[in-house]
């Protein structure tokens, strides 16, 4: 009899169970190795064992197992099979897109393997509990959906961050090997599919690789044989993830020491969290190093910017460093450091030294910043305001239910964002409201409260008449369309850039569980082909003014007027230093003609239409919080034949 298999529990009745995880697509895109290391980092820190002084160490290393050497593979190929017969032709797209690729997948004669291990850990305790009502980290992991069993002072509460490891499967299949603090080791594999038949029996979507000749299927443990357990085994407290069928993403190192360098260089720095990779060590002391390396070869917009924030922290002599007391005395640190070159991010960091994400604050001084946590209690509070996927501070993710806690959680949140603003603000001059004004030399004083109330919606002397009008010119499709983000103070008459190495671009918008937003800007469909060409003017302006309604919460209105008719007009905002470089500002959502039109983080509005001599406005939400110099670009985009 075989001792060990494949063990999917019987459906008994319930409903069918398709192969889509939401917690699996979650983690899939563009960012798939880069969420893979956050979370397995993430949990490792977690589960410090306090005991030890000496920093969690986390390695990651590729391996490639014969596959004909195992039976775990053999076995999965049937239960696969059981799969394609249960669900037939009724199998939906991505479960027949999983079941190919698993197919192809145990084809190779030497499976890709991701072995993930940390040390210094307490590992996963309670392998041998069996008593449902008692605490088992071991089964929170292997045998549970959406449940965590971390101590206090963690910094996860969810526990679905394991979905990432099953989202970089070709086989959704990740085995557990662990030594823990109780003394006891254990084994066990896990694959998500979708309900199948075995034995001809119905079956439940998830299920074991584990022990199965008791009356009860349970954990592969120390004393029982096991070849595949065997070539996992530790002596260390600590845990091994396994991902069998890693999907082998081009430069998997690079990507995952990326990772590493974004979320984790205040851990690393503190000597919290070292990191391997393919036998390369990250750690306090050469971590500089490896930030210059990955930035000599690839200028990742996030790379830089953590770059930056690290330079902050580690600057002793140039930085500012600021407490503040929120839930117990100086619980909150903030590293704050100026520089001409930084792109003003400040991020978030919990106690752990993990980043929790980021945002770009639009003032005057350009900087870099990173809030810390040092304070217990706050810490556990803050980890309740938190998305599972750990992005961010929302007191709006507790639920109602929770109203206290959640009213708590807000009052800390808005004291941390007050407390931040103020002194970000105190890096700069005292900015007047009525100043922040796109090209206020252009226009003639106009009462700014009767404007900004809309009483003032019938007067004709708001905008001076002074039209710019510039040439026309061509460019390729796509080249610099509506989605450019280019800025007035960029372009000469003719409509040539002026500065190439002027500094656009960014995105205002928090950094949250997902990737950074896509410019969906309502263009008109494009009917271009074979002698068509876009082509990008600076419209005939009799005026435009841009008045701030609330500059605290980002609410502008926009006054324009047009010598002539347009259809296609586009409205981007920048936000200007003292230093005269520029950043472009996404925008939350606009409203015309008693329309509001959600903008998602775009940095760009339109198409907006005008008629001769009519005054036209917009409301406008920009993704901002603070005083600044606002700088507005518009743009017409037409179509002409390319024949010439």
């Amino acid at each position: 009899m075989r001792t060990e298999d494949w063990v999917f529990p019987p459906l008994g009745g319930g409903n069918e169970q398709g192969y889509t995880d939401q917690g699996i697509e979650a983690y899939k895109g563009k960012d798939l190795v880069d969420n893979l290391a956050r979370e397995i980092c993430q949990n490792s820190l977690d589960a410090k064992d306090t005991s030890n002084d000496e920093p969690v160490i986390v390695e990651f290393n590729l391996r490639h197992l014969n596959r004909d050497d195992y039976d775990v593979f053999v076995q999965f190929k049937k239960r696969l099979k059981g799969c394609r017969e249960y669900w037939g032709d009724r199998a939906d797209e991505k479960l027949s897109a999983f079941l190919d690729g698993a197919k192809e997948a145990l084809k190779k004669k030497k499976i890709p393997t991701l072995v993930m291990s940390d040390y210094n850990t307490k590992g996963l305790t309670g392998s041998r509990v069996t008593d449902r009502n008692q605490k088992s980290v071991f089964r929170a992991l292997t045998h549970s959906d959406g449940t965590s069993v971390k101590e206090k002072g963690s910094g996860g509460s969810f526990g679905v961050g394991k979905n990432a490891c099953f989202a970089c499967s070709d086989l959704s299949m990740v085995f557990y090997n662990t030594y823990a603090k109780d003394n006891q080791k254990a084994f066990k594999g896990v694959a998500r599919v979708a309900t199948l038949l075995q034995n001809d029996q119905e079956t439940q979507r998830v299920g074991h690789y584990q022990k199965k000749d008791d009356s009860k299927p349970r954990p592969i443990y120390e004393e029982d044989h096991s070849r595949l357990r065997d070539e996992f085994s530790r002596d260390e407290f600590g845990t091994d993830v396994i991902i069998f069928g890693f999907i082998e993403e081009d430069q998997w190192q690079t990507l995952i020491k990326k990772a590493i360098l974004k979320h984790f260089f205040l851990a690393i720095h503190q000597k919290k969290l070292e990191v391997l990779v393919d036998g390369g060590l990250i750690n306090s002391v050469n971590i500089k190093d490896h930030f210059d390396v990955l930035l000599k070869n690839d200028a990742d917009n996030d790379l830089i910017v953590a770059s930056q924030m690290y330079d902050a922290v580690v600057d002793e002599e140039n930085k500012d460093l600021h407490y503040e007391s929120i839930k117990e005395s100086n619980d909150i640190c903030l590293h704050l450091k100026l520089a001409s070159e930084y792109k003003r991010y400040m991020g978030y960091f919990r106690k752990t030294g993990m980043m929790v994400g980021k945002r770009q604050h639009r003032v005057m001084k350009r900087f870099a910043a990173v809030l810390e946590v040092q304070g217990e209690e706050l810490n556990d509070l803050l980890k309740h305001a938190e998305p599972a996927r750990h992005t961010r501070w929302d007191h709006k993710i507790i639920p109602n239910s929770q109203s206290e806690l959640r009213k708590e959680a807000k009052k800390a949140i808005d004291k941390i964002h007050e407390w931040t603003r103020e002194i970000l603000e105190s890096q700069k001059d005292a900015t007047q409201e009525d100043s922040i004004d796109a090209g206020v030399e252009d226009y003639l004083p106009a009462e700014l409260e009767d404007i900004a109330s809309g009483k003032s919606s019938k007067h004709n002397d708001v905008l001076l008449m002074k039209p710019t009008i510039s040439d026309e010119y061509e460019n390729q499709p796509g080249q610099f369309g509506p989605s450019s983000g280019e800025q007035d103070k960029d372009m000469v008459p003719d409509g040539r850039r002026a500065n190439p190495d002027s500094q656009g671009g960014g995105n205002s918008s928090e950094d949250d569980d997902g990737p950074e937003p896509k410019d969906d800007t309502p263009v008109p469909p494009s009917k271009e082909g074979p002698g068509k060409k876009r082509s990008i003017r600076q419209p005939k302006l009799v005026g435009r003014r841009t008045i701030p309604i609330n500059s605290e919460k980002g609410l502008y209105r926009v006054i324009l007027e047009t010598e002539e008719s347009y259809d296609n007009l586009y409205m981007s905002f920048t936000a200007t230093g003292e230093d005269g470089k520029s950043d472009n500002i996404s925008i939350d959502y606009f409203m015309v003609d008693n329309k509001k039109r959600t903008m998602n983080g775009n940095s760009k509005i339109g198409p907006i239409s005008t008629k001769e001599r009519e005054r036209k406005e917009l409301t406008v939400k920009l993704d901002m919080s603070e005083k600044v110099l606002i700088g507005l670009t518009i743009t017409e985009e037409v179509q002409v034949s390319g024949d010439s």
